[in-house]
C-alpha cells in the first residue's frame, strides 16, 4: 500500500471544476506554505489508488470546496465537479467537514466526507473511471447505467434428489450449510426425468430476484423503478444499473463479471432464441473481464 502524510493545517484554495458547457478549470495550488503530501510510488488508476493509505487525517471545519481540493492533492487523484449544480441540487459547498482519522484507505476518507455533505433531499457520491473521479448527485448517477454480466454457474448447485423443485437461497444470502454464495436447490421430476435446465433456471431467477430486493429494491424496472434491469440468461445475470449500484451487486455476489461495451443506457440482450444453461450474451465485445480479486469495494 502506498502511505501518505496528509496534515491539514491551514485552509485550502477552493476547487472550481465545471461540467458540461462550463469550462473546466483545474485544481488550485496548495498554499505556498502547505507542504504536499509525499508520494512513495505513483499508480496510473484513480480507482486503485482510492485504496491508498492516508496516514493521518486532521482537518477541522474546513468547507466542502476546500475538503475536495486537499483530498485531490493528497491522492493526485483529479477531482471533477460542478458545484454550481450540486448547490441548486441541495449541496452547500461551504458546508464544513472535520475529521481526525489514521491509515484510512482515501476511499473512505472521500466516503466519509459524502456522508457528511448529503442531506435528506439529495446524496452526494462519486464516480470514479481510470484517469479522474467525478462528484455528483444520486439522482444524476442514476442516470448513468452500465451494463455488466455476472456468471453465477459456479452459484448453482445440484442435488439429484429427483424431488419436486424447492429453490432455497438461504445458503447464499446467509452463508447456510452448502457455503456463502451457493443457491442449493432440489430438482424438478417429470415421472422419471429431472428437467435440471429448468431447475437452474429457476434457481437462478430466485437468486435475481433475491438480488433486487437486497440492492437498490425501489431502482429495477422490474419492480416499477426507473433505472435499472436483471434479466436471466442460461447461468448469467445480466445487469443494467448505474456504477454504484454495480459495485454493490459485485460485492455482494463476489464472482467475475464483464462490462458490455455499448451505448450507454442500453438495455441487455433478452436471451431470445437461448435455451436454459446456454449464454445468449456469447459473441458481444466486453471492455474486460474483472476476477474477484478485481472487485472495488466503495
Amino acid at each position: 500500500m502506498i502511505r501518505m502524510t496528509c496534515t491539514m493545517t491551514l485552509l485550502l484554495g477552493a476547487l472550481t471544476t465545471t461540467l458540461g458547457a462550463q469550462p473546466v478549470n483545474r485544481l488550485t495550488d496548495l498554499p505556498t506554505d502547505t507542504a504536499a503530501p509525499v508520494v512513495t510510488q505513483d499508480r496510473p488508476s484513480a480507482s486503485g489508488r482510492l485504496g491508498d493509505i492516508i496516514a493521518r487525517v486532521d482537518l477541522q471545519d474546513i468547507t466542502a470546496r476546500e475538503f475536495v481540493d486537499w483530498w485531490s492533492k493528497a491522492t493526485g487523484i483529479e477531482v471533477l465537479v460542478n458545484w454550481e449544480l450540486l448547490e441548486s441540487q441541495g449541496i452547500n459547498p461551504r458546508q464544513l467537514v472535520s475529521m481526525q482519522l489514521h491509515d484510512v484507505p482515501a476511499g473512505q476518507v472521500l466516503a466519509l466526507a459524502m456522508q457528511t455533505l448529503s442531506n435528506d433531499q439529495v446524496t452526494l457520491m462519486f464516480d470514479v473511471s481510470e484517469h479522474a473521479l467525478e462528484l455528483l448527485s444520486k439522482a444524476d448517477a442514476n442516470q448513468r447505467p452500465v451494463t455488466r454480466v455476472y456468471d453465477i454457474a459456479t452459484r448453482l448447485q445440484v442435488l439429484d434428489n429427483r424431488r419436486l423443485s424447492r429453490v432455497d437461497t438461504t445458503g447464499y444470502l446467509r452463508g447456510g450449510s452448502s457455503g456463502p454464495g451457493t443457491i442449493t436447490f432440489e430438482q424438478r421430476s417429470r415421472g422419471s426425468d429431472v428437467d435440471y435446465a429448468q431447475a437452474k433456471l429457476d434457481a437462478a431467477q430466485k437468486l435475481a430476484d433475491e438480488l433486487q430486493a437486497a440492492v437498490e429494491p425501489t431502482l429495477w424496472r422490474e419492480t416499477g423503478g426507473a433505472h435499472g434491469s436483471v434479466k436471466v440468461i442460461g447461468d448469467k445475470l445480466v445487469v443494467v444499473a448505474p456504477k454504484y449500484v454495480q459495485s454493490r451487486i459485485a460485492e455482494y455476489l463476489g464472482i467475475p463479471w464483464r462490462e458490455i461495451v455499448g451505448e450507454r443506457g442500453s438495455q441487455p440482450p433478452t436471451g431470445a432464441g437461448s435455451t436454459p444453461g446456454q449464454s445468449a450474451v456469447a459473441g458481444i465485445h466486453v471492455e474486460k473481464d474483472v476476477p474477484v480479486s478485481g472487485v472495488q469495494k466503495r
